[in-house]
């Protein structure tokens, strides 16, 4: 997921959520239900 915030153009990545790994064990999956992008300008 890391590698995809960090696109061609892309100077600053802040990943807020989630705050530590997520560690499922062998009978849980995790799954992404959602998104939110904030789009903090451009550099000068």
């Amino acid at each position: 997921m890391i590698a995809a915030l960090f696109a061609n153009g892309v100077q600053n990545v802040e990943l807020a959520e989630p705050a530590a790994d997520l560690e499922p064990t062998a009978l849980q999956v995790a799954i992404c239900t959602g998104i939110t992008l904030a789009d903090g300008g451009t550099a000068s």
